[in-house]
């Protein structure tokens, strides 16, 4: 697999350096791979066929400090209690709604409650990957597509993916440096109000990011009906490999 996504790679650096387009599909495919690469980098020692389950003990400390807190509680309505289950689960912060003392045994995800620096370190590092993701998608800033309004609607959506992310890594970072203490200084009050608009701008603006990924997806084929005529044209790697 590393071999195939590294000889991809390969490919659109030369198609760049012989100054031949990339389409659109290839421009979101790097982008894939880019993410893939780090996947790939953090589950290079993850187990496989396993044949046995390891059983994995809590502390009798950690255990007795989190059993006894109460936990808080989902929300009454059920489309607030939706936006709670997909907003929490994917960041780890559906234990703080698990009080362990009522529990017969632990729950299959639990990993313990976060604190706020620790979520802000958890997303900073998504958030930033996320925003590169968006960012690769500028390769093809200046492609040609079939109108002007595909390729303003491509801009924005590129633009959408790097401000909406790098918002979030704004104000994970400022978690992670103890964003939740009361300001003393007056760097600390402007940067708190910094955050502060940056979460409002984000609360405002995060549909565009959503809008942006489908975007771009459904683009990068549609742009496959009118390929200009470089975009046929083929490496030449006679260039490249030392030959007679």
């Amino acid at each position: 697999v590393l071999v195939q996504t590294m000889w991809f790679v390969i490919q659109c650096i030369v198609r760049g350096t012989q100054h031949l387009p990339l389409t659109e599909l290839e421009v979101v495919t790097l982008a894939y791979t880019m993410l893939n690469f780090f996947i790939y980098v953090f589950w290079w020692d993850k187990s496989r066929n396993v044949e046995c389950p390891i059983r994995v003990y809590k502390t009798s400390t950690a255990s007795h400090e989190e059993s006894g807190e109460e936990a808080e509680g989902w929300a009454d309505y059920w489309w607030v209690r939706w936006v709670q289950l997909m907003l929490y689960y994917p960041i780890g912060q559906q234990n703080d709604f698990v009080t362990l003392s009522k529990q017969l045994s632990i729950p299959m995800f639990w990993s313990g409650r976060m604190r706020v620096q620790e979520l802000g370190l958890a997303g900073l590092g998504p958030s930033i990957l996320g925003a590169a993701f968006g960012a690769i998608h500028c390769i093809a800033w200046s492609s040609e597509f079939t109108s002007r309004a595909e390729l303003i609607l491509w801009r924005i959506a590129c633009i959408s993916m790097i401000i909406v992310l790098f918002l979030v890594a704004i104000i994970c970072a400022w978690w992670t440096g103890g964003g939740e203490t009361i300001p003393e200084t007056w760097y600390d009050i402007f940067l708190a109000l910094i955050v502060s608009i940056s979460f409002i701008v984000l609360l405002l603006s995060a549909w565009l990011y959503i809008a942006g990924r489908i975007a771009t997806l459904v683009m990068a084929f549609t742009s496959l009906r009118s390929l200009p005529p470089a975009a046929f044209t083929t490496v030449d790697w006679t260039t490249f490999i030392p030959h007679i």
